[in-house]
């Protein structure tokens, strides 16, 4: 009844979608109790709500059962969801481990920062100019303040010449204006309201 499968349990497999054998397989698992799950993308082939409810259930077993689940996604959504802890591979190398909040405000590189998230980072190159002994960035021939974060490099006056900003769509904000907070001219290609 939690898998939705009830009508499936006189049929032969030959005769299940590859979504409801992906049902049945979980099912199985879930009823032999073992001391660890391996799941290699069990609900990928399921459609979008029960999808959403199975994400919510294997959640809830994990937490409620206490089970040591290893659970393979391509699906950054899902692993931010479920996971205590993400394991970011990148043709075949770990690239980075943490809690799904570390991996998402300290990502080790483009590739994860890019990976984490939805909507995707944004990355701007950007070069850095030294001015009256205090960098700024510059982006397209447009000054961007240096992030809180680059005022330790700034001190050290060790700031990198080419420099990628990555900025989390949530961070945006958009002016009509120039300002101190809105300094790069941009045009809005697309609103996607998504509630």
């Amino acid at each position: 009844e939690i898998l939705q499968c009830q009508d499936l349990v006189h049929l032969k497999p030959a005769n299940l979608s590859s979504g409801q054998s992906q049902l049945v397989g979980l099912g199985r698992a879930l009823m032999r109790q073992p001391n660890v799950f391996i799941m290699d993308e069990p609900i990928s082939h399921l459609d979008t709500r029960l999808r959403s409810r199975m994400r919510s259930y294997i959640k809830r077993l994990h937490i409620d059962l206490g089970y040591t689940m290893l659970y393979v996604t391509h699906d950054q959504e899902e692993a931010m969801a479920l996971a205590d802890r993400i394991a970011i591979m990148d043709v075949g190398s770990i690239v980075q481990i943490g809690t799904p909040q570390d991996v998402f405000h300290h990502p080790i590189s483009t590739y994860v920062a890019g990976f984490v998230g939805e909507p995707p980072m944004n990355f701007l190159d950007c070069q850095a100019e030294q001015r009256e002994g205090v960098y700024h960035l510059s982006f397209a021939g447009h000054p961007i303040p240096m992030p809180a974060n680059g005022a330790a490099l700034n001190q050290a006056q060790s700031v990198p010449r080419d420099v990628v900003v990555g900025i989390r769509p949530f961070y945006l904000d958009v002016a009509m204006q120039r300002s101190d907070q809105h300094t790069i001219p941009a045009d809005v290609f697309v609103v996607e309201p998504m509630g």
